[in-house]
């Protein structure tokens, strides 16, 4: 008899683990996804016939994870290794913020402050490496570039960027995480230029491709699915009790949605575990994406909003990465913030919140007007980001929950990088390689 195993949530961690473990003909696999679509933060659209996310998406080239399982998919040929451009809108102006030759140049510091963080920049790059990062896990990212980069560096660069993504916790962030996030970044330089990863097609193309694969698995994919409790068996393994009372019973489970999300769904998990999960706190995504008729910035992909009265923390022009011929002449463009989750941007309705998006474009380009705009969506999830302070290395929930064969894997236990899709591929096959070699 197979082993029945379920797995909850059909984003990339869900597909990914659920992927890997459908190589093993000696399970019986069903994957919930209580959306009507799988890919989860993904969230897949698409413009003039073409697939396109939801929440802004490119790869590092250093994401050997999800890059190997495009490869693996068969679908590397549409792997698109594209140069990428940064600024910073400081002080109503845009600035290139690409290369050392634009740090150089970046004229609201001092030249001995774009020195100094230049220093900073190799040693962070150089000097701190995935063996040595753990001596900057207990340090405050704010203090650690306070004292090395200066002040006026972090007010002017740091700070508004800590304050975007995690509000009133910025003063408590690790470093470790911020150390991460350049790291990986440096690691998909060309020289002095970076060089970022994309689809041709998009990631529906992937997620297209995975649910083609788990289909001819015999995997049952279920969507729309409303999972209200797990618990143990009173005979042996687990109770899945989903809508209208129906209740399944399956050998192993395996949860990919936010701790907040599972510790409701389990509460029978044991105090200490469930503690655990509580001390992750969550800021929310709010991603407002604009179909235009024309270009909105030139030559800048990813702008980073240095003003901190702006509602807005990122503006990112897609097609300025992606051709706009991809998409039949459309341009697109992302604007995102980092709210807390009871902010005015995660709880007034769609129509003000793009009436205030238009605002705060106008503020970048004052000849912005809703006049550009053929198209627009809005996004909005409450746990998009965990809060990386200090102590979070403390408090990583494990993957083994307290309870036989009830598993959790999620991005609130991926340290020190940033969340993303390389890792949710790294953690599915992580899972599902200890299952199948008998490990959990």
């Amino acid at each position: 008899m197979k082993t029945k195993i379920a797995i909850i949530g059909g984003g990339m961690s869900g597909l990914s683990t659920t992927y890997y473990l459908s190589q093993n003909p000696e399970y019986q696999i069903d994957l919930y996804e209580k959306n009507a679509n799988f890919g989860g933060l993904l969230g897949l659209l698409t413009v003039n016939g073409v697939g396109f996310e939801g929440y802004y998406h490119h790869l590092f080239k250093s994401d050997k994870d999800i890059i190997g399982l495009i490869h693996e998919l068969n679908i590397d040929h549409k792997l698109l290794y594209l140069p990428s451009s940064v600024g910073i809108h400081y002080n109503s102006k845009i600035y290139s913020f690409s290369t050392p030759k634009d740090l150089l140049h970046f004229s609201p510091l001092p030249l001995i402050d774009r020195i100094r963080l230049g220093f900073v920049a190799i040693y962070l790059q150089k000097f701190v490496t995935d063996k040595n990062w753990k001596k900057l896990a207990q340090l405050s990212a704010g203090n650690w570039i306070l004292k090395y980069a200066g002040r006026r560096a972090y007010k002017i660069i740091w700070e508004p960027l800590l304050k975007g993504k995690f509000g009133e916790h910025a003063d408590s962030i690790s470093m470790a995480w911020l150390w991460s996030r350049l790291y990986l970044r440096s690691k998909s330089r060309n020289g002095a230029n970076e060089e970022l990863v994309y689809l041709d097609g998009g990631f529906k193309l992937l997620i297209d491709k995975l649910l083609e694969k788990l289909r001819n698995k015999q995997v049952n994919l279920y969507t729309n699915s409303d999972i209200v409790e797990i618990k143990p068996s009173s005979k042996q393994g687990l109770t899945l009790q989903v809508q209208k009372g129906q209740t399944l019973q399956y050998d192993k489970i395996i949860v990919t949605t936010p701790n907040p999300v599972f510790a409701k769904l389990c509460p029978s998990l044991p105090a200490e575990y469930t503690e655990k999960l509580a001390k992750v706190k969550y800021r929310g995504a709010m991603v407002a994406i604009l179909q235009l008729k024309k270009q909105f910035m030139k030559d800048i992909y990813w702008l980073n909003v240095n003003d901190p009265n702006s509602h807005i923390l990122a503006v990112v022009e897609h097609t300025n990465f992606v051709s706009p011929n991809k998409y039949s002449g459309a341009h697109l463009l992302y604007a995102g913030a980092y709210p807390a989750q009871t902010d005015e941007l995660m709880t007034m309705n769609k129509t003000d919140l793009f009436e205030l998006i238009v605002k705060e474009l106008k503020k970048i380009n004052p000849k912005f007007n809703k006049s550009f705009v053929d198209a627009h969506w809005i996004f909005r999830d409450k746990f998009a980001q965990p809060i990386v302070d200090t102590n979070y290395h403390n408090y990583i929930p494990p993957v083994k929950t307290g309870i036989d064969n009830l598993y959790l894997v999620n991005m609130a236990q991926v340290y020190p990088e940033d969340r993303g899709t390389n890792q949710a591929v790294r953690d599915g096959k992580s899972i599902a390689d200890k299952i199948i070699f008998g490990e959990y």
